[in-house]
């Protein structure tokens, strides 16, 4: 996740990043759905439907070995969880993730009244980044940030793919319990 590219933007940018966010995605993830039916899964948007959707996704991504950031000391380039989850995913896999990414927030609003789509607060990790807010303790579902993490865990740490459900639950809790 680029963290300096969402700090650099101003309010209006981001909310524009966030539009065309919802926008490109809503558009792009009618194939996803229609591959995953072809698949015999059911993407209606629920939250029960996230963690089959999410699963697919996990046996359809690929990736490469990074370059190691310079920027990071060596003290963490040179261990053995740096260099597990140094990598990254080709651009068709970076599209899934991406689409992914839509989904989940996209299931959370639809299904839990109070729930929108926003962009992160300026002094969180989350800053400009387009997230699901109405959560309580004023927490914001960064959805890109968290697909992406999800899928690194169970590629990286071979985390079990119910991890997913785990994390659903996770937010689903956070923002009062499913409907």
């Amino acid at each position: 996740m680029d963290f300096r590219f969402f700090e650099s933007l101003t309010a209006t940018q981001a909310k524009d990043y966030l539009e065309r966010f919802l926008q490109v995605e809503s558009e792009a993830v009618t194939k996803l759905v229609l591959d995953l039916l072809n698949d015999g899964i059911e993407a209606d948007y629920s939250i029960p439907s996230i963690e089959p959707v999410f699963g697919w996704a996990i046996e359809s991504l690929r990736w490469s070995t990074a370059a190691t950031d310079s920027d990071l000391p060596t003290w963490i380039t040179d261990t053995p969880s740096y260099a597990s989850g140094n990598f990254e995913f080709d651009e068709p896999s970076r599209a899934i993730v991406l689409r992914c990414a839509y989904y989940l927030g996209r299931s959370f609003v639809e299904t839990i009244p109070g729930l929108h789509w926003s962009t992160g607060p300026p002094d969180r990790a989350e800053c400009n980044m387009p997230i699901v807010a109405g959560f309580r303790h004023d927490m914001g579902m960064a959805v890109m940030l968290i697909t992406d993490n999800l899928f690194r865990r169970i590629i990286a740490d071979s985390a079990p793919k119910s991890e997913v459900g785990r994390t659903v639950d996770y937010w689903a809790d956070m923002a009062g319990g499913l409907p």
